[in-house]
């Protein structure tokens, strides 16, 4: 039981000893990052800079409510406003080729999957019989 107790005691302790020894030889806390690498911020931040072709100029006349979520400060931009609500609601104003249901469904609906059970392709029917020859009289 002891023996229980005391393996249970230093397995529970092993995250702080191991760090503890890490630390006493020198490994920097960042050794994780040089191994694995990190990203960039610029990589982090990609996501929130408009899509190229963006038009927020489009978006805000053809949405007059964003305008003034903008203008109060609820959003720092009209695309920030498409990508937190503006695409799930369906507006496409702002969007390279403008707005039409076309463009929605790319962004919103996932490509159709590849039909499981393929066409079986029908049989042709089988050539006429020709005719039988006359019987001999």
């Amino acid at each position: 039981m002891t023996r229980s107790v005391v393996v249970l005691v230093l397995v529970a302790l092993l995250p702080w000893w191991a760090s503890t020894v890490a630390h006493w030889m020198g490994v920097r806390a960042d050794f994780a990052e040089r191994i694995f690498g990190k990203p960039s911020m610029e990589d982090i931040w990609d996501d929130l800079k408009p899509m190229p072709g963006w038009r927020e100029d489009a978006y805000l006349a053809a949405y007059p409510d964003v305008a003034g979520a903008v203008r109060r400060g609820d959003f720092a931009s009209g695309y920030e406003h498409f990508r937190l609500s503006g695409r799930n609601e369906g507006r496409t104003a702002g969007l390279p080729q403008g707005p039409g249901p076309a463009m929605a469904v790319a962004i919103d609906t996932p490509a159709p999957a590849a039909d499981p059970v393929p066409a079986v392709p029908q049989a042709a029917a089988p050539p006429p019989k020709a005719p039988a020859p006359p019987a001999a009289a």
